[in-house]
């Protein structure tokens, strides 16, 4: 029953404020309402995407996937690898074994007593077999190994001149390795009737090798024989130009594989 009174009493002072922000209104002509265009930037990872959209379509199409021409069949495993690892494997837990051995050894305190010596010729037995099984896998591995080396190079001497008699023949390969072989009067005489005599017959690193020779003077050739993989190659050298031991320039190379 109060809130009509009380409504009345205030509806004054809510019209007194209201009408001055009209009579503003009015006398400014009235208001004008703008409608503000929205930003069309666009958030800052659009803007990114946008300006990059050549690049990370590039990006994408990488990961398309592309056939590749190729075969599924699966390659055998390779016999001397098999053994080679199972070899390493026994030579490990061989390892384990003396170690494990050894260690009983050094903490036992009891080599006096009868029970203590009888357990240490035990362990003496098992080391024994130990070392026949180290021997067998040598010998598996010799075995295996035998035979498969067939990279070789075989070096033959032809022609030789009256003046030239050398005693031997120096040959020197760039790593290191070096033979010496010595040439008897008939080999020397075989030479000069224009035979060939083979002074090389060795197992070679599949590699380019550069060999050095020298018939005992100070001259010397050097040749770049290449030895293929599992090939026989064959090295014929000439000697019939050469005028003496101190100079080897004019001997010829022939090199092919068999």
């Amino acid at each position: 029953m109060h809130r009509q009174p009380i409504a009345l009493l205030l509806l004054p002072f809510i019209l007194g404020i209201a009408t001055p922000a009209v009579a503003e209104e009015s006398a400014g002509g009235g208001v004008k309402v703008e409608r503000r265009a929205p930003d069309k930037g666009g958030l800052a990872s659009l803007r990114f995407l946008h300006a990059n959209r050549d690049f990370l379509r590039g990006r994408l199409d990488l990961l398309r996937e592309k056939p590749l021409p190729g075969e599924g069949q699966a390659r055998g495993l390779d016999e001397r690898q098999l053994l080679l690892r199972r070899i390493l494997d026994e030579i490990e837990a061989s390892r384990d074994s003396v170690r494990t051995e050894g260690v009983q050894l050094a903490g036992d305190a009891m080599l006096g007593q009868l029970n203590s010596l009888s357990r240490l010729e035990d362990q003496l037995d098992r080391m024994d077999r130990l070392t026949d099984r180290q021997e067998d896998r040598l010998h598996d591995l010799d075995e295996a190994l035998r035979g498969e080396q067939e990279t070789a190079l075989i070096v033959l001497l032809k022609g030789l001149p009256p003046q030239v008699d050398p005693a031997k023949i120096a040959i020197r390969d760039d790593d290191g390795a070096s033979w010496n072989i010595r040439l008897d009067a008939a080999q020397r005489a075989a030479l000069r009737r224009g035979g060939l005599v083979q002074v090389l017959h060795e197992y070679m690193e599949p590699r380019l090798h550069r060999l050095e020779f020298s018939l005992g003077g100070d001259g010397l050739l050097e040749i770049a024989a290449d030895t293929p993989r599992d090939q026989l190659t064959l090295l014929q050298l000439d000697l019939s130009g050469v005028s003496s031991t101190a100079d080897l320039s004019a001997a010829s190379a022939k090199i092919w594989q068999d």
